[in-house]
């Protein structure tokens, strides 16, 4: 997998500039099932699949985003990391990795940046792909 940074779309409410908070580390497996390749992330109990690989890691990536969006629109990041055990690391994230795990599955170590907006305006996720 290549590195590079995804954002999010900027809503209205996100449009001072975000601080970057730190990141999380995340792992997504991948495996395949039935002619089809099914993804997970055990650290937040997130589930997607795709037709491929690549496809599949694309869409739980994209899932744990949109996860990670929401529990910190609705004010939840703080309790579900404690409750998950998931630190946040200070500094600039490090690059993802994909590891070759076995015939059938895959796994790709992430790393996640967290950001939020300037004057307390809510959350802004942004990931490393």
């Amino acid at each position: 997998m290549k590195g590079g940074v995804k954002k999010l779309p900027r809503t209205a409410s996100h449009a001072a500039s975000p601080q970057v908070l730190g990141y999380i580390v995340v792992t997504f497996h991948v495996r395949e099932e039935d002619g089809q390749f099914v993804s997970l992330c055990p650290e937040l109990g997130t589930a997607s699949c795709g037709d491929t690989v690549d496809e599949a890691f694309r869409n739980i990536s994209e899932a744990t985003i949109q996860y990670l969006n929401a529990i910190e629109a609705n004010g939840e990041r703080e309790r579900i990391f404690r409750r998950r055990n998931i630190p946040i690391y200070p500094g600039a994230p490090k690059e993802t990795r994909l590891v070759p795990a076995g015939t059938r599955d895959f796994v790709s170590s992430n790393v996640l940046p967290l950001a939020a907006a300037i004057g307390g305006q809510g959350g802004a996720t942004t990931a490393v792909l």
